[in-house]
């Protein structure tokens, strides 16, 4: 907010964890452009972030946010060679299509 009342454009950029927080500051027009890191498909998330039991529920619904909110903004995943493979890629495009 005070960067903001400064007038200067914000970018979030963001791992997609924290939704309600991410809720806030976009129902308060606080970002003109969000950036989200998708690690690798739901099935291969866990392992990408190595964490055996991770909920990505929170990523979800920040996905969901995202492409709702009318903001403009990317999604973006760092290729990993041996720990991503194609289909990754196509499950995340079918995850993030509107």
């Amino acid at each position: 907010e005070f960067l903001k009342s400064f007038g200067y454009k914000i970018k979030l950029d963001t791992n997609g964890f924290y939704p309600e927080r991410l809720k806030e500051a976009i129902d308060k027009g606080l970002i003109d452009y969000i950036a989200m890191d998708i690690k690798s498909s739901p099935e291969g998330y866990a392992k990408a972030v190595g964490v055996e039991d991770i909920d990505i529920t929170p990523a979800m619904e920040s996905v969901r946010l995202i492409m709702g909110s009318g903001i403009d903004y990317e999604f973006r995943t760092t290729a990993v060679k041996g720990l991503h493979i194609v289909s990754d890629f196509e499950k995340i495009g079918v995850w993030i299509s509107p």
